[in-house]
């Protein structure tokens, strides 16, 4: 991706065409002097699918006022429906709302148009001229919903006039990914998608349009479960391993669409269990196989350039930060450290209980192993002696995931609970509780700031790692293996059991 080089324009005033609108424009205004509890723009991200579940209820109600099932509301079946939710407004009021909401000029409101209608109606109950009151507005369950989508446009609209220009989403967007080199190109691509009327301003209307428009994506190939998902260096690339023996590798642009096309890596003859990017290579992948093979893979053309045959089902890699040195665990509880460059072992170590999931911490000093005892083993690297094993569980540790900031790494437990420890202190400073079946997989995002992990409880929770509180819970169909945050962004890539109608295995993102 590239960079964008020029002027931006300084954002002309735009003049309230409709009473409505100046109205709006005055409330928004008065609604920024309370503040936003948005503080990035990675915030309204993570808000963006429990906001798109709670306003698939508005489903409902849509289809109770759409009298003749054509898929619009008619201005006669608006004043219905406005009737039946008990929102009162003069004739004038209700035909501003008509012209504002009917964006698509189809003399109705569609389902889409229905939602921003609903909001700006939320918005405007606060009018101290309007003659209907909080109480009247008949939709308390959405009250928390579209209090999320005005907060967000009050943090987007850093000078309070009540309008978003296009400086002001850039501003917004970088001071989440600042120092990525198409950063602006991504800010002005996504405000020219949400301004629809191409006045060079986004107003609270087109704010909730943009934000009903946000949803997951899936993608499909896998004829059989998906093991492991990983993301590379970049951000721009997504891998799969499944149990049909191929992985695959996808091009993800994050702020905009994935490509459908993707690349398979075939020549394992068992599955593909674990998947790994060399941290300095944007197109190095390697794979461990429960055929007792490990391969490096270039993402470019599909071909091995490199193969190991180890002495077991391998089920676990992982790449030293330097990209140096790979890890590799198998089902026999050995342990393999193979020198990259040559792709020969350099360290073999049989241990006498069960391991499971291996990293580095992020200096590659130090060494964690989970184990069936609930314990955790750190080792010095490279001598691998041992430092000091921690009694993190009741049960078997199952996987781990280092903070990329370097403070903590988190452990997950067949007890259900996911502890995030200390590293400089190897102390447990919280556990997180959410889940209630073994933890299978777990994932910081790309600021150490929020935790993914799922089991196979049907959600994946994200938890604040300060506060170790929930902020958002993605609903699944089925249990998940595997979890994985963008290095760059705040995007999750997951795959689990679950089947689409062709009896494939989907990954998904959002």
């Amino acid at each position: 991706m590239g960079s964008v080089v020029g002027k931006l324009e300084s954002p002309r005033e735009c003049v309230p065409e409709t009473k409505l609108e100046a109205k709006m424009v005055e409330t928004m205004r008065r609604r920024a002097t309370k503040g936003s509890i948005i503080r990035s723009f990675d915030c309204i991200l993570l808000k963006f699918p429990k906001i798109d579940d709670s306003l698939r209820n508005c489903k409902t109600i849509f289809q109770q006022f759409d009298e003749d099932l054509n898929g619009i509301i008619d201005r006669r079946e608006l004043k219905k429906c406005f009737d039946g939710l008990e929102i009162l407004l003069t004739e004038e009021e209700i035909d501003d709302l008509f012209e504002a909401c009917d964006i698509s000029s189809a003399m109705g409101i569609k389902f889409n148009e229905f939602i921003v209608l609903l909001c700006l109606v939320y918005l405007l109950k606060d009018d101290p001229d309007a003659v209907f009151s909080k109480s009247q507005f008949g939709m308390p369950k959405l009250e928390e919903t579209f209090e999320s989508l005005v907060d967000a446009f009050v943090f987007l609209d850093k000078n309070k006039d009540g309008y978003v220009s296009k400086s002001e989403m850039i501003s917004a967007i970088n001071e989440t990914t600042s120092g990525e080199r198409s950063s602006g190109r991504i800010a002005m691509r996504r405000f020219e998608e949400m301004d629809w009327d191409k006045n060079g301003m986004q107003d609270m209307e087109e704010s909730a349009q943009a934000f009903k428009n946000l949803h997951s994506r899936e993608y499909q190939g896998h004829k059989k479960k998906v093991h492991s998902v990983a993301w590379n260096c970049t951000g721009m690339k997504l891998a799969s391993g499944s149990v049909d023996q191929t992985a695959r590798v996808w091009h993800i642009e994050p702020h905009g669409h994935g490509k459908v096309k993707d690349v398979e890596l075939k020549g394992h003859t068992d599955s593909v269990d674990q998947l790994c990017w060399d941290p300095k290579h944007s197109d190095l992948i390697a794979t461990a196989s429960g055929d007792k093979t490990v391969r490096l893979w270039d993402a470019r053309n599909g071909k091995c350039s490199q193969q190991a045959e180890l002495s077991g089902e391998n089920i676990n890699i992982t790449y030293k930060p330097d990209g140096t040195h790979i890890a590799v665990g198998n089902r026999d509880d050995e342990l393999t450290i193979l020198d990259v460059r040559k792709f020969k072992p350099v360290h073999k170590r049989k241990f006498n209980y069960e391991v499971n999931e291996i990293a580095w911490n992020m200096t590659g000093e130090m060494f964690f192993l989970t184990t069936g005892n609930g314990t955790v083993e750190v080792l010095a690297y490279p001598s691998l002696r041992p430092i000091e094993t921690l009694m993190a569980h009741t049960a078997g540790c199952y996987c781990i995931a280092i903070d990329p900031v370097g403070g903590y790494f988190a452990v997950g437990s067949a007890d259900s609970l996911v502890s995030l420890w200390d590293i400089s202190q190897m102390l447990c400073v919280r556990t997180f509780t959410k889940l209630e079946w073994p933890v299978r997989t777990i994932s910081f995002n790309h600021t150490g700031e929020y935790i993914a992990s799922a089991s196979e409880d049907l959600f994946i929770d994200i938890s604040n790692v300060q506060t170790g509180r929930t902020v958002h819970q993605i609903p699944c169909r089925a249990a998940m293996n595997s979890v994985e945050w963008n290095p760059k962004h705040n995007l999750l890539a997951y795959a689990g059991d679950d089947k689409n109608k062709y009896q494939a295995d989907e990954g998904k993102y959002f």
